[in-house]
């Protein structure tokens, strides 16, 4: 299942807000099916992404966007350098 947006310009813009509306430290990345396209990090979890950065296939981040499912799982240190519970929704433009 995905989401239609105008644009992910428009989830970028208020991904701040959305950040300071939830009483826990996250990180908040935004990406296309190949790189990431925007990144904020939280105050203690920073996964040192970089805008423009490619994305690993082999991450579960990419696998739910290929198959265009939400998803919530277990992310190996491999990726990142440390393990955490990650999170994804597939979010596509309505163009």
């Amino acid at each position: 299942m995905f989401h239609k947006v105008e644009s992910l310009e428009s989830i970028i813009s208020i991904i701040p807000i959305i950040k300071a509306s939830i009483p826990a430290d996250l990180s908040i990345a935004v990406c296309d099916m190949e790189k990431f396209v925007a990144y904020f990090p939280g105050e203690d979890i920073n996964l040192n992404i970089k805008t423009g950065q490619t994305l690993n296939p082999k991450e579960p981040l990419a696998v739910a966007l290929r198959e265009n499912r939400s998803l919530r799982e277990d992310v190996s240190a491999d990726f990142y350098g440390f393990e955490f519970t990650g999170t994804a929704n597939s979010i596509q433009d309505k163009h």
